[in-house]
């Protein structure tokens, strides 16, 4: 079991080497280019019965302490996305919702159970006229729920979040803007929510 002083002091290690990133980041490209954005996730929880079903598996995805506070996350995304020419964006999680976030083939401990960390969107893009190319680690376009709170409309998320939706896809996507509100894309990662492609299947 990890200290409460153990835990704020890995806290405190990683918000600085990610403020310390951030500002060398902010240096080095102009500040019209670059976003630098963050928020962070915490929640008092209490639940009347236990969240497993009778089998022993969680019934609930992020929202697991049966009473006390929890520190669900803190993301911290970098992006330069210019309309034109090359760009990309670095998006890392940190917190106790990564153990359901984290795709397969990713350990999220760290030496911890409660202080999680992952990477969910890493990409490089380009982008000439109304098109955008673009390769890496993104987070699915299939899927209602999101690992962002602030892009989810529940706090505790559905069982198809923990169990069926993908969340997160390696590949190469192109993206079409027919308008400035509608766009189309198309992509090929590998399989399903994982980083080792073990069964060399695709996804299109």
């Amino acid at each position: 079991a990890m200290t409460l002083g153990k835990c704020f002091t890995r806290v405190m290690k990683i918000s600085c080497i990610l403020a310390s990133f951030s500002v060398y980041a902010a240096d080095a490209v102009p500040a019209s280019d670059f976003n630098i954005s963050a928020y962070s996730d915490t929640s008092y929880n209490y639940l009347l019965n236990n969240h497993q079903f009778i089998n022993g598996v969680n019934d609930r995805t992020n929202d697991l302490a049966q009473n006390g506070f929890t520190l669900q996350q803190i993301g911290v995304t970098l992006a330069k996305q210019p309309k034109v020419g090359f760009g990309g964006l670095f998006n890392v999680v940190v917190g106790r919702d990564v153990y359901a976030l984290a795709p397969n083939g990713w350990n999220p401990y760290y030496g911890s159970q409660t202080l999680n960390m992952f990477v969910p969107q890493a990409f490089l893009q380009y982008a000439t006229g109304p098109f955008t190319f673009a390769a890496g680690m993104f987070e699915a376009m299939i899927g209602y729920e999101n690992f962002d709170p602030n892009k989810d409309a529940n706090f505790s998320r559905s069982i198809l979040d923990g169990f069926a939706e993908p969340g997160i896809f390696i590949g190469a996507h192109m993206f079409y803007d027919m308008t400035d509100k509608v766009q189309w894309a198309f992509g090929v990662n590998n399989g399903w929510a994982g980083l080792r492609d073990h069964g060399h299947g695709k996804c299109i």
